[in-house]
């Protein structure tokens, strides 16, 4: 929500919106999202793109400073890589296959 809230803040200053749309679509956005709606981001993103046009398209891919904060589990327990998951487990599966004599 908060990552939403920043988007349309930024289109309020910059006078993309009014503040009566902003308002419209944040509560069409906490209302996506607190009902659980898998498919809330799709619906934002059009409901944007309905008041400011294609700019509004991939409008919620931007890094706002909610998403920059967002941690996903304990701290001492994410590990940052430089390699795609799926090569590391394969690179590590081809460790474990055993040896030829």
């Amino acid at each position: 929500m908060a990552h939403v809230s920043e988007i349309l803040q930024s289109l309020l200053i910059r006078k993309k919106l009014t503040n009566s749309q902003r308002n419209d679509i944040q509560l069409h956005a906490n209302l996506e999202i607190n009902s659980g709606n898998p498919n809330w981001f799709n619906s934002v993103e059009e409901l944007i793109s309905q008041f400011i046009g294609d700019e509004g398209r991939g409008i919620l891919n931007k890094l706002t400073d909610a998403l920059l904060h967002v941690q996903v589990g304990s701290p001492e327990l994410l590990l940052v890589v430089e390699n795609m998951p799926e090569n590391i487990v394969a690179d590590a599966l081809g460790r474990l296959q055993p040896r030829s004599a």
